[in-house]
């Protein structure tokens, strides 16, 4: 069908109050039409194998089809009656001008705050202890406002980096490098971490910070050693001791006694230190003496 020479439908075509309302029920109707066949059927011949195979899904199906149809009729009232009682409810009676006054005669407004208010100090904020050390000075504000600062750093501090977590990432990462407008050329990128020492709270601060106090004090009072000592106290403790053969014998029980006692202790008596004592004098007397005579043989008589 050539659609060049058709006309326009006389619907669409007009131009009246209701035109539009038309013009849209039309096409209402045209979404919700529905074949009674389908394209094999309309346009297949009677004898056709594929009339046949859908004239019998068509009467396998016929009850289904039309218990859906139903369902979705009974919705539809549902919906419908719903909506009228809905209506029905909500059929309030208009407020006059009058009740409007009443109830909005009391405006509740939030209270105005003081300007003293604002500036009074809140004791949370206070510190406790005459002692307390802040972690930062207290002009750091003000030195960071007039500080001259460098764009790069800025945004390099805003903006996002997605570092690769492989080695070809890492290594592309260290030969960054960005353009110099004074040197006019390509400059590799510095790490910002030069310079500065990481804290136990896991911030980089300038190392300038940094007075080795707590390191200059522990050499003083050397506690790295006696921590090392206890260490090797408790790991001798928690070894298992070697397991060995009692002495049941008579005579290995007195060897036993007999090295114990040529064993030597780490604290002298009192007489071990007096002849320890006397015998550096004498040696020392042995030292002095053979130097005087070795004095005397060098001496020329006249």
């Amino acid at each position: 069908m050539p659609f060049s020479s058709c006309s326009i439908h006389p619907l669409l075509k007009s131009s009246g109050e209701n035109a539009e309302e038309i013009r849209e029920n039309l096409l209402d109707q045209m979404k919700q039409y529905r074949p009674h066949g389908t394209i094999f059927e309309i346009c297949g011949k009677n004898k056709s194998q594929e009339y046949q195979i859908m004239k019998q899904k068509r009467s396998f199906h016929k009850e289904k089809i039309q218990s859906h149809h139903q369902l979705l009729k009974q919705k539809q009232e549902e919906i419908e009656s719903f909506g009228t009682v809905t209506e029905a409810k909500c059929t309030l009676p208009s407020s006059d001008s009058t009740d409007i006054d009443s109830t909005f005669s009391e405006v509740v407004m939030p209270k105005k705050r003081k300007m003293e208010d604002l500036y009074k100090k809140n004791k949370r904020q206070k510190v406790k202890d005459e002692n307390y050390i802040p972690y930062a000075p207290s002009d750091q504000h003000t030195e960071e406002g007039y500080a001259v600062n460098n764009f790069q750093k800025d945004a390099s501090k805003a903006q996002l980096d997605l570092v690769g977590d492989s080695e070809e990432g890492m290594r592309l990462n260290r030969h960054l490098k960005m353009w110099d407008r004074k040197k006019k050329k390509m400059v590799a990128v510095p790490d910002a971490r030069i310079g500065k020492i990481k804290t136990e709270s896991g911030a980089w601060i300038p190392a300038t910070y940094k007075s080795n106090r707590y390191a200059e004090w522990k050499e003083k009072t050397k506690i790295d050693q006696e921590e090392a000592e206890d260490n090797d106290e408790e790991e001798a403790q928690s070894k298992p001791a070697v397991v060995r053969s009692k002495a049941h014998t008579h005579w290995a029980r007195h060897n036993e006694k007999m090295k114990q006692k040529h064993r030597k202790s780490e604290l002298k008596s009192k007489d071990e230190i007096l002849k320890a004592r006397s015998i550096a004098e004498k040696k020392q007397q042995r030292q002095k003496k053979g130097k005087n005579k070795g004095k005397r043989k060098g001496v020329k008589k006249y």
